[in-house]
């Protein structure tokens, strides 16, 4: 089935108009993406504030494992750009399916890995005395669950960022919202029981956004073996080529390398976190996840960026390439300045939403992730007049 090749001019014409239409639906995608656990933790901080803690411990283990795998799927979302801007549409199909291969059997390696060092991973961290007692084992049963559902996230983020490459960015964010509104509804029911379902507490929000994953990666393989959106995956494409999957490991071992440090920082974090109080453990998620949405622009934008410059790359434009850099540092740091301010000014009314069980820790959990979005806030606004700099941006030569 012949590929309908994008048509939004990113190898020609203006810059800004292709690159706002690439990425506005990326910038929603990781919107929904975070939406995923904010709304684990709307639920699970109507159950008790040491769920909401348990969360701040499992994600930066769970992201340390899984940026592993990101680092390959962008390598073959920038490979796909390159051979669509080049005009290779089959070689373009060929990384894509590689990719897809390669990723899925990543993903159930990290999936058995993952599942059988959770207590190894959470007994490093140096956890005050109630924090390990209360907090530390949900955050088990939540990385158990999670963990064996992983391959179907590295599903949907491998049809994601290979449609991304190709100049498809509205599929991925259509089959997300779809995702995201299930997840919403399996939440309460899983979390608190309903009728003949019986509540599982954190558990349950586990297995509801294992679920929903699924669903995604379901919808997302169906678009790529059977459409003709994006790239056009056939199953011959899937066997192993050595030549290709060198190119997608050569060019994601760096990506991987630079992610993974990125979340080995934030394990070392959470485990300095640990030592305190639960309050202080379930303030220090809340306002991760309040400021993560800050970086949703600089997030989608790059991203945007990546297959501009990608394509562009493919179709001999070095110069427009530098150009989308440039434009999107720009961008990326008004954005984030606007943003900010509202994460520095209003901190409590954002953080206070997502406490509503009857508790005596609420009240000061909310006033210590209040300090730490208000804190965010001013690091994020000078990050952003830094990302907006000419000499942030790469010189050719």
């Amino acid at each position: 089935m012949p590929s309908t090749r994008p048509t939004n001019g990113l190898t020609e014409g203006s810059l800004v108009g292709p690159m706002v239409r690439l990425a506005w639906p990326i910038v929603v995608i990781q919107l929904l993406q975070v939406t995923y656990n904010i709304a684990d933790t709307f639920w699970l901080g109507a159950l008790s504030s040491d769920a909401v803690g348990a969360l701040s411990l499992a994600f930066p283990l769970i992201f340390f494992l899984i940026s592993v795998g990101g680092g390959f799927t962008t390598a073959g979302s920038i490979l796909v750009a390159q051979h669509t801007g080049a005009g290779g549409d089959e070689e373009a199909n060929a990384i894509a399916g590689q990719t897809l291969s390669f990723v899925s059997i990543m993903a159930v390696g990290i999936a058995v890995v993952g599942y059988f060092l959770v207590d190894p991973m959470l007994g490093l961290l140096p956890a005050d005395e109630r924090t390990a007692t209360h907090i530390v084992p949900m955050a088990a049963d939540y990385m158990r669950v999670f963990f064996l559902g992983s391959p179907f996230l590295f599903g949907f983020f491998v049809f994601s960022a290979l449609m991304q490459g190709y100049g498809e960015t509205q599929p991925p964010m259509r089959i997300m919202a779809v995702s995201v509104l299930v997840n919403v509804v399996l939440d309460p029911l899983f979390i608190f029981g309903w009728g003949s379902i019986e509540g599982m507490g954190i558990e349950g929000a586990a297995i509801a956004t294992v679920l929903s994953r699924g669903l995604a990666t379901i919808l997302g393989l169906y678009v790529i073996f059977g459409t003709d959106i994006g790239p056009q995956v056939e199953l011959h494409h899937l066997r192993p080529n050595v030549d290709r999957i060198r190119e997608i490991v050569t060019l994601g071992v760096p990506t991987a390398a630079e992610q993974s440090t990125s979340s080995m920082a934030m394990v070392v974090l959470t485990g300095m976190v640990a030592t305190f109080p639960p309050a202080v453990v379930a303030a220090y998620g809340l306002g991760n996840r309040l400021s993560s949405l800050v970086f949703l622009p600089a997030m989608g934008l790059g991203q945007a960026t990546n297959t501009m410059v990608g394509q562009n790359l493919g179709a001999k434009r070095a110069d427009r390439a530098e150009r989308a850099v440039r434009l999107a540092g720009g961008l990326v740091a008004g954005v984030m300045f606007a943003v900010a301010l509202v994460a520095f000014f209003v901190p409590e009314p954002l953080v206070s939403v997502f406490l509503s069980a009857d508790e005596p820790r609420v009240t000061e959990t909310i006033k210590h992730g209040s300090d730490y979005l208000r804190n965010h806030g001013t690091h994020v606004r000078l990050h952003g007049r830094v990302a907006g700099h000419p000499r942030c941006v790469p010189r050719r030569g």
